[in-house]
């Protein structure tokens, strides 16, 4: 399952999260005054994405927190600090502001995706794929999406194979179909 991440697994199963869709190499300006302290980027979303891609979530988090002090409003950026949180495995804060950006932006395919992909490796199949579905109507093009969106149906038809074996252990047709699943 990929969300929208800055590594990959390569298996298809984990929810990988990537900060945008295209790379970049821009890093935030180094500065001797103390973070909190220190003047913001002048583009804090290039900022974060270079932290998180280098793996410094918590420094993210902190350049989003400042950020978000002086623009409440800013998605980008309020995206970008689900990402730091869903890093530092603060999940549930992270689907918490998922959620909010889906309703206060909907045409960013972004957040159904990375909410999805968490909703999925919390096994909440039914969330992801209803979310999921919201966000590849929301953003049609967005081919990230509609992989983890076949990924979560493949799971729910492994699912309901399972519980139809469990039912009828002896169907053999039942059983090829979900053996080609696995």
């Amino acid at each position: 399952m990929c969300a929208t991440g800055t590594e990959s697994t390569g298996s298809g199963t984990a929810p990988v999260l990537q900060t945008s869709q295209e790379s970049n190499d821009a890093h935030p300006s180094t500065s001797s005054a103390p973070p909190s302290e220190a003047p913001l980027p002048i583009h804090v979303p290039l900022a974060m994405q270079s932290l998180l891609h280098d793996h410094h979530p918590q420094q993210a988090l902190a350049l989003a927190n400042r950020s978000l002090e002086e623009q409440p409003d800013e998605g980008d950026v309020l995206f970008l600090k689900a990402i730091a949180l869903t890093q530092l495995n603060r999940k549930g804060e992270a689907i918490l502001i998922l959620k909010n950006l889906t309703e206060r932006f909907p045409e960013m395919g972004a957040p159904y995706n990375n909410l999805g992909a968490l909703y999925a490796a919390q096994g909440q199949l039914d969330d992801a794929r209803a979310i999921l579905e919201k966000g590849v109507a929301s953003q049609p093009n967005y081919a990230i999406a509609f992989e983890n969106l076949g990924d979560v149906y493949l799971a729910l038809a492994r699912r309901s194979y399972a519980q139809a074996l469990k039912l009828n252990p002896t169907n053999r047709t039942l059983k090829l179909k979900a053996d080609k699943l696995n």
